[in-house]
């Protein structure tokens, strides 16, 4: 979708194709002085408009395929270009090792040989407008061809993206986690079930929050320059910052009580950060990478011999209050991506895990295990993505090979709090075959959590969750109790509302399996539509026995389904605005109007709306809303903007 209405896209693509024809390249632009003398980032101001953009880290050198560019009023709206960082497999730079089996090498999937992942990372303002331009480099084709056809996702988060001479542009008003699918790369192209296709090379543009930097010259600073290892005892500093370029601290570098850790986004960090003692007041922060590149999988590294895994996780404590990991990028975990243990005796959440983007590559390549809170995160794993042990807000997930989106084992791990899931777009659920249960958006093997073999309480909810792959390779629900995994137990007190996929299940198809010990209750089904039929009784799911899963509620189940239609003939004028808009169609009557802001909050909603009756919005933030109109016809939307 279009950020701005017709009139503004026309203006764009004129400026666009202007732009072109001209040849204009940006070669430099005016830079406002830079947020730190050291830093290869730049900060470009204007008025309210921030762009902090981070154009090198040193020493690494950039993605062989993408070059990424972006401009805003903050920089006079000529083209910046982005560091275009990249993680990937590194199958083809491995020996097989003969005591494993299927050619194994240090537990890196075979399917996604050769993949990779590039990423830039930016830091904007909320309701500013910044454009985006991201191009081939080196010759670099998709399917054989010049970039042709592009789309965003999530695809409310940007623009709908235009191509023009091999360059695709689109825009965004907020900051937020957006990949770019460009010549149907992965929307047309079916990467499950014994893929075996050419290597998949994705593209995205982490958008992130302005977050205040620490200084170079704050005595309470200690700096780290590259190529120097930091020690783990800072003494009376209390914050460690690694200069840009490249650092590499090894496996199970100590990290402390009362202590931050800075990572810009013109660095990375080979290594993983560990607590075994208190992990209180810890915060890991910035926009830079903490990447497992240089450490073994747990299961090849002699130095593993006799010792847990822990200390092979990119981030791993235990005894947590008010742990913090922000806006890093966590890259190729060798075991597990974080996890961090909330301390006895604290109440309340404690672990946060907020704006991170996080991309692995191998078996066991799970992502966030425990931690009160994950939001704004952009999860893409060979493993399970999360589990669900705490609230998990506002985030984008994606699988390859193996692993389910949410694991629903340890749901009890809050101890009674409420567990909200709320706000998640799931836009690849890939899997390399059709056989495995623990592989499922919503998942539960019989084998996990396998000591309580009895019903456990809980008030969790699933709400607002979009999945929108056509390819999703296998079931939405799959949550079981006793299978030929084994036996454990089940839980009462769960909410699934709000929940679409556009994938049409088969017959064998979405399951809940309980036993005589283990009983699933107090399940409420509250509009649930998989690809386009409502969930509305046990006949919807393959396996439902009444004997071993009770309490279970259908909510709104004749509901109307409406298509949606973007950019219809809708109109909503003046947009932009500051006072009234005014929401007029060829339709007759609307069923209803909402409009929603850029989280996906509604913000407001009108079943008796008649024609040409005007909406105040004064009270709105300044920025870009999304109006939503129900006719008899199907859903027409709009964006506007409120200045």
């Amino acid at each position: 979708m279009y950020l701005c209405n017709h009139n503004s896209n026309s203006i764009r693509m004129t400026k666009i194709k202007n732009i072109l024809l001209a040849q204009i390249i940006v070669a430099a632009c005016i830079v406002l002085p830079e947020v730190k003398a050291a830093d290869t980032s730049s900060q470009f101001v204007q008025g309210t408009d921030t762009l902090v953009v981070y154009k090198d880290v040193p020493e690494l050198a950039p993605s062989e395929f993408y070059t990424i560019k972006v401009r805003s009023a903050a920089t006079n709206n000529e083209w910046v270009e982005c560091y275009a960082n990249i993680t990937r497999s590194l199958w083809s730079l491995l020996s097989a090792d003969a005591t494993k089996t299927n050619n194994a090498k240090e537990h890196y999937y075979n399917y996604v040989k050769d993949w990779s992942h590039t990423y830039s990372n930016i830091e904007m303002s909320k309701g500013g407008l910044v454009e985006v331009q991201i191009a081939a480099k080196n010759g670099f084709k998709i399917k054989g061809s010049d970039f042709t056809t592009a789309n965003a996702h999530p695809a409310q988060k940007a623009s709908q993206p235009t191509v023009v001479n091999n360059v695709v542009y689109f825009s965004i008003n907020n900051p937020g986690q957006i990949t770019i699918d460009i010549n149907g790369q992965m929307d047309e192209t079916n990467t499950g079930n014994g893929y075996a296709g050419p290597a998949i090379h994705t593209v995205s543009l982490f958008a992130n929050p302005v977050i205040t930097k620490p200084s170079l010259t704050d005595p309470t600073v200690f700096v780290v320059e590259p190529g120097t290892k930091p020690p783990t005892d800072l003494g009376g500093k209390t914050t460690l910052y690694f200069k840009p370029g490249v650092h590499d601290i090894g496996r199970a570098f100590t990290i402390l009580a009362n202590k931050n850790y800075y990572i810009p986004g013109d660095a990375i960090v080979y290594g993983t950060l560990y607590n075994n003692a208190s992990g209180a007041n810890i915060r890991i922060y910035g926009y830079g990478t903490l990447s497992g590149d240089r450490i073994k999988h747990y299961l090849y590294d002699p130095e593993a011999l006799g010792q847990t895994d822990k200390s092979w996780k990119l981030i791993w404590s235990e005894n947590c209050s008010n742990f913090r990991v922000e806006g890093i990028s966590l890259m190729n975990c060798p075991k597990h991506t974080a996890n961090m243990g909330t301390a006895k005796g604290f109440s309340g959440k404690q672990t946060f895990v907020r704006w991170a983007k996080i991309v692995t590559w191998r078996s066991n390549g799970d992502g966030i295990g425990v931690a009160d809170e994950i939001s704004d995160c952009f999860i893409r794993t060979q493993d399970d993505c999360c589990y669900v042990k705490g609230d998990r807000l506002r985030n984008v997930f994606w699988t390859d090979v193996n692993g389910s989106i949410f694991s629903m084992a340890g749901m009890d791990w809050a101890g009674g709090r409420p567990l909200l899931v709320d706000d998640c777009d799931i836009i690849y659920p890939r899997h390399c075959a059709t056989t495995w249960n623990g592989g499922k958006v919503f998942a539960k093997r019989g084998d996990q959590s396998g000591g309580d073999k009895t019903t456990t309480t809980v008030n969790v909810t699933f709400r607002n969750i979009r999945i929108t792959d056509k390819y999703q390779t296998l079931e939405t629900f799959y949550i079981s109790a006793n299978d030929h995994q084994g036996s454990s137990g089940a839980y009462s007190g769960i909410t699934f509302q709000n929940i679409t996929s556009v994938k049409v299940p088969e017959p064998t198809h979405n399951k809940i399996i309980g036993h005589v010990g283990g009983v699933w209750d107090n399940i409420t089904f509250d509009n649930v539509v998989l690809g386009g039929k409502r969930i509305a009784s046990r006949a919807d799911f393959a396996a439902m026995d009444p004997l071993y899963v009770t309490n279970v509620k259908f909510l709104n189940t004749t509901a109307v389904l409406f298509p949606e239609t973007i950019n219809s003939d809708l109109k909503i004028y003046p947009n932009p605005s500051n006072n009234k808009v005014i929401v007029d169609t060829k339709e007759d009557a609307f069923h209803n109007i909402e409009i929603v802001d850029a989280t996906g909050k509604t913000v407001y909603f009108n079943s008796n709306y008649t024609k040409n009756q005007s909406i105040d919005i004064s009270g709105f933030l300044n920025g870009i809303y999304l109006v939503k109109a129900q006719t008899s016809n199907g859903i027409f939307s709009l964006k506007i903007i409120k200045s």
